[in-house]
């Protein structure tokens, strides 16, 4: 690592060498995991080097990017990503970017510390889809939702958000309630409390993935996706019982109570 930060420091115009494949040596350090390297040309993006050794393409159109997102090395990605030279768009000789390489590797299944995506995904300069659209209307910019714009979707990301903010709000009152400090009664209001929360986030959730079914559905099985709206609807009237309960609570308490107490 120290002999390779002298020569880069030294003669910056080595880190254009090129192997008879076309790969640099940021190539190679991505192919055998060393992160160290792979940092130290990312953290000085204002060097020669690193911005002549970024970009650079082998023979099969791969940057360094596209290697470390095919591989799965997340980490290495991040540094490559945060590079400000950087150029995240570019296509290999098979005409997918790093994105789309990303997006072709998720496989199946739950997973957990991984972002979620929208309803049918993002565009980007490499969809086929997207190069049709050109011809009559304007490409849409390269992490656009690609069902963006209806009424659906931006159910979708309301339930999303609603989701996210009570299983947080949730979560850090469970964590606080394990305070030791915490008297009894405090703990019993906390946990009450995110109980109510964690209710509102599935009813939440439920939402989204009715939504994001609709989005999906709609344009060729357009009965199946009203007939699962319909049931989540059917599944989220416990919400309807408990704001029943909550007006004749209240109005009990309005019938103990004078008009003008009332008002204040």
């Amino acid at each position: 690592m120290v002999p390779l930060i002298i020569l880069l420091t030294r003669y910056p115009a080595c880190a254009g060498l090129r192997d008879p494949d076309g790969r640099t040596f940021l190539h190679f350090a991505v192919q055998k995991k060393r992160l160290n390297v792979v940092s130290f040309v990312c953290r000085w993006w204002g060097r020669p080097y690193s911005k002549s050794v970024v970009n650079v393409q082998d023979k099969n159109g791969d940057t360094a990017l596209h290697i470390a997102v095919r591989d799965g090395e997340l980490d290495m990605a991040r540094w490559l990503i945060g590079n400000r030279h950087s150029r995240i768009n570019l296509q290999n000789n098979a005409g997918r970017t790093p994105m789309d390489l990303a997006n072709g590797g998720v496989k199946s299944g739950f997973y957990f510390g991984l972002p979620l995506t929208m309803p049918g995904g993002v565009w980007s300069p490499g969809d086929a889809a997207g190069k049709k659209l050109a011809a009559v209307a304007p490409l849409p910019m390269a992490g656009m939702p690609v069902l963006t714009g209806s009424y659906a979707f931006e159910g979708f990301v309301v339930s999303n958000t609603l989701t996210f903010i009570c299983s947080t709000l949730a979560t850090f009152s469970l964590v606080y309630c394990g305070v030791a400090a915490v008297d009894i009664q405090k703990r019993i209001e906390l946990v009450s409390f995110s109980l109510a929360l964690l209710l509102c986030s599935a009813r939440s959730f439920s939402a989204a993935f009715a939504f994001a079914l609709y989005l999906l559905l709609a344009n060729v099985e357009h009965g199946t996706a009203i007939a699962s709206c319909v049931m989540t609807s059917l599944a989220l009237l416990d919400g309807f019982w408990f704001l029943m309960a909550s007006f004749n609570d209240m109005s009990a308490f309005l019938k103990r109570k004078t008009k003008r107490r009332c008002w204040s």
